[in-house]
């Protein structure tokens, strides 16, 4: 049987709860702890080389595998699409206490304190012994208490899908952006290798293997493995074996719907794509993220709002090799009309409230890079790339529409 996994702000009070009795479980017998081992043991081995995506596949699955042979056969993990929430990712859906609750001693009236512990959400009062005796800590990072810093939103994001036919490529800007944010972004656990802890680590990676899978299955790169991997490899394969899965291939979790990987995602299904043709919608569920009409990038941005040089870097997908976008001769003139448009726009912008710039999501700090083994001069080529892109949207007349 293939399951679904959906995104948890869709799910119905009823499948919310149901997800919420099975961490439960999983919580009271165990099972965080040994994944959160697992993880915690392996972690230079699966972090800084090309062996991340296909690791957290392999686990995430692993996790959802126990839980539909203890407790519910039916069980999915949802995703959380944390990019929607990059403006304000305190006031996300998915912190409250409905969900899996907020800061550290959150109360019903906001703020942190209370030495971090959990206090709302199904997850308050959770304690373990793994790796020592405490409880589960959240401390957001945001400069004031009860506040996260910004997160890199759906159009960085898109920009990232688009931009990249190398795993190589691809995998440094998912790890130094979204999937760093968000961990940084709730501290505590989750800036710890043993993260899964915390359910939210769960919630995160389904969501950043969702974007690999669209990555592998919309733009052609279903079989694409390359790029450093652990143990001296110096070029992983899809022969190569998987970190902790003794015997099991990296080429074992390549496509959904086989073997093992049994699930689908609610916007992007397990259809075949490997043998469509190069273009700039490529089997593309148009009501997704990221996709809108023709030439969109993504919804309310057009190539309009954009260069041609800049649409073709950072949204070549959505070039359309038969139409003047980014093609043709340029009138300098005209360039240099529209960029001091541009600029007018975006001093007008700076100080409207009603049009909000995108804001610029912290770098990611030494103590992260240096305990995930990173190569700080590639962070930093990722993260000056990504600032690159949002200082452009903002000085074009784009405004995002996840606000």
């Amino acid at each position: 049987m293939v399951i679904t996994r959906k995104d948890i702000a869709t799910l119905t009070d009823q499948e919310l709860t149901q997800y919420k009795q099975v961490i439960e479980k999983m919580y009271k017998n165990g099972w965080m702890e040994w994944f959160s081992d697992i993880h915690n043991r392996h972690n230079t081995k699966i972090h800084n080389n090309s062996m991340f995506l296909p690791f957290h596949r392999r686990m995430t699955r692993d996790f959802e595998i126990v839980a539909q042979q203890n407790y519910d056969p039916n069980f999915a993990i949802p995703y959380w699409d944390a990019s929607k929430d990059f403006a304000n990712p305190q006031n996300s859906l998915v912190l409250t206490d409905k969900y899996i609750g907020g800061d550290g001693g959150a109360s019903s009236s906001g703020g942190g304190g209370g030495g971090g512990c959990i206090a709302n959400g199904f997850q308050k009062s959770w304690s373990f012994k793994y790796p020592n005796p405490h409880c589960l800590v959240r401390k957001f990072n945001g400069k004031t208490p009860g506040s996260i810093e910004p997160w890199p939103s759906p159009e960085i994001m898109e920009s990232v899908l688009q931009r990249f036919n190398r795993l190589s490529d691809f995998d440094p800007n998912i790890q130094f952006t979204i999937h760093g944010s968000v961990h940084l972004g709730l501290g505590g656990d989750m800036t710890q290798t043993w993260a899964p802890n915390d359910a939210a680590f769960f919630l995160l990676h389904a969501y950043v293997d969702k974007l690999w899978w669209r990555w592998q299955s919309k733009y052609g790169n279903l079989w694409q493995i390359d790029g450093p991997g652990p143990n001296g490899i110096t070029n992983l394969s899809a022969d190569d074996l998987l970190i902790n899965y003794e015997g099991e291939t990296i080429r074992s979790v390549l496509e959904l719907g086989y073997g093992k990987m049994c699930y689908q995602y609610d916007s992007d299904g397990i259809q075949k794509t490997s043998t469509a043709t190069a273009g700039p919608f490529i089997g593309v569920n148009r009501n997704v993220v990221g996709f809108g009409g023709e030439g969109d990038v993504a919804p309310g941005l057009k190539a309009s709002n954009l260069s041609g040089e800049d649409l073709k870097r950072f949204f070549p997908k959505s070039v359309n090799n038969s139409s003047s976008i980014g093609g043709g001769n340029t009138n300098n003139a005209k360039r240099s009309s529209n960029l001091q448009k541009r600029n007018n726009s975006f001093m007008k912008r700076k100080y409207q409230t009603d049009s909000p710039l995108i804001p610029i999501p912290p770098p990611l700090p030494d103590s992260w890079i240096n305990m995930m083994k990173y190569k700080k001069e590639l962070v930093q080529k990722v993260y000056k790339e990504m600032v690159e892109l949002i200082e452009i949207l903002n000085k074009s007349d784009y405004i995002s529409p996840y606000f």
